[in-house]
């Protein structure tokens, strides 16, 4: 094995006598609960395998590259966190612990200095480094370059545990406006194929637009599951609103949209679709899918001259908006800001110009829409595109 401070041409001989080694004992095991700065949520960031950083160092050098997250256990509100493990060149968490110690006794020079001298010089941080190495293994196995993330609770496509209620009258009154922004459902062509999220699934409002298919999870037994149709139909909605956690009662006894649980709070026609109503919540599966719109993407201007909020809807593919971009035929392109559910603001003035956009959705997808009015453009007008997703 190669001493971190020994050179390609030196591979096989031990280091040299004037180097000493300083075993430094990685971050992820003094800030467990930390926010690493390139692997995205909350986690653990992972242990790497020491580097060469100069020919007389043999300090491990800050790894880089991908992260990768383990499925074993989730965050408070669903996205999945476990152990993030930094993959920096495929190196095994197994031979990386081995790496730390192997390196460290060899850069001692153990001729010169007493293999007890060595242990006591880092008791300290060994246990805790063992203690962190010890928990990374029971959380991921021996090889995490194996390990691939679970998808967040608003991403997955396989059918999976969740519960639905029902709220508002048959004419679906009370499902209008909500927290994405869209207003009259019936006006933006969502109608009452909706759903209220709990904030586990909205991911504050990036969710906004994305469809999803429910059903009864009849297997799962229980008294709710009589009132579900035999026949199990599934119905798709449309992500439009919140269903708020309610903090005064327990998630298991009213509190049905407090995180960390998925919910999903239905308009009454969707929840009569696959159960009686005399039920009040029955427990479902569900599972994300492409949304299916018609005609293009839709675009309202709101604003003014020097302040642009534009909401963005009828989205299909994907159906939620993660970037915006937006130009005038006379300006460069600005990157938009998400003000609230999926109205994207632009503080630019763009009158007697041509608008265009780039659209960017969750799973990648992106359109480039050009010139989607003319010079002659209004506020609280809605435009629509040629081209959808």
């Amino acid at each position: 094995m190669l001493c971190p401070g020994c050179g390609a041409t030196e591979r096989g001989r031990s280091c040299p006598d004037n180097l000493t080694f300083s075993l430094l004992l990685p971050a992820w095991a003094l800030t467990p609960r930390a926010k690493p700065s390139t692997c995205g949520h909350f986690g653990h960031t992972g242990p790497c395998q020491p580097t060469v950083s100069s020919e007389t160092n043999c300090s491990p050098r800050p790894c880089t590259g991908p992260c990768i997250v383990g499925p074993r256990q989730r965050m408070d509100y669903g996205s999945p966190y476990s152990v993030q493990l930094h993959k920096c060149q495929s190196v095994a968490l197994a031979s990386a612990h081995r790496t730390w110690w192997l390196n460290a006794i060899r850069c001692h020079n153990l001729e010169k200095r007493s293999f007890s001298d060595l242990m006591a010089r880092f008791q300290d941080l060994a246990v805790l480094q063992s203690v962190a190495c010890a928990l990374a293994f029971v959380l991921l196995g021996s090889n995490p370059a194996m390990v691939e993330a679970y998808p967040a609770a608003w991403d997955v496509t396989t059918w999976t545990d969740s519960h639905v209620t029902f709220y508002g009258a048959s004419d679906g009154i009370e499902t209008m406006g909500g927290a994405c922004g869209y207003g009259n459902l019936w006006w933006r062509g969502y109608g009452l194929e909706t759903a209220a999220l709990s904030d586990t699934l909205l991911n504050d409002g990036l969710t906004c637009g994305a469809c999803y298919q429910i059903k009864c999870n009849i297997a799962s037994g229980g008294y709710s599951t009589k009132w579900c149709y035999p026949s199990n139909p599934t119905i798709q909605v449309t992500a439009t609103n919140r269903c708020p956690p309610n903090w005064d009662r327990p998630t298991n006894a009213g509190g049905w949209c407090n995180p960390p649980r998925t919910h999903f709070d239905l308009p009454l026609v969707m929840f009569e679709r696959m159960a009686q109503a005399v039920a009040g919540i029955i427990p479902v599966k569900y599972r994300r899918v492409p949304c299916v719109k018609s005609g293009g993407i839709k675009f309202f201007l709101g604003g003014n001259p020097w302040f642009n909020l534009v909401l963005v809807y009828n989205v299909a593919g994907g159906g939620n908006v993660k970037n915006m971009q937006m130009r005038g035929d006379k300006t460069v392109w600005y990157t938009m800001k998400r003000n609230w559910g999926q109205f994207w603001e632009c503080p630019i003035g763009f009158r007697g110009q041509k608008l265009s956009f780039i659209v960017t959705l969750s799973n990648g997808q992106v359109r480039v829409i050009n010139n989607l009015t003319t010079e002659l453009w209004y506020f609280g007008q809605t435009y629509e595109a040629l081209t959808n997703f």
